[in-house]
């Protein structure tokens, strides 16, 4: 966490922050995540 936690602002200021709820089901978890990289890959 130390290491990746600036990260976290770096890629908001961006814009290119994403966040996937991982207390959700994993079925959500796994369709959010699905849907996040297919429009990265755009």
């Amino acid at each position: 966490y130390k290491k990746t936690a600036p990260l976290t602002g770096y890629y908001y200021a961006k814009g290119k922050l994403k966040t996937v709820d991982g207390m959700a089901s994993i079925d959500a978890v796994t369709d959010e995540i699905g849907r996040v990289l297919a429009a990265a890959a755009k």
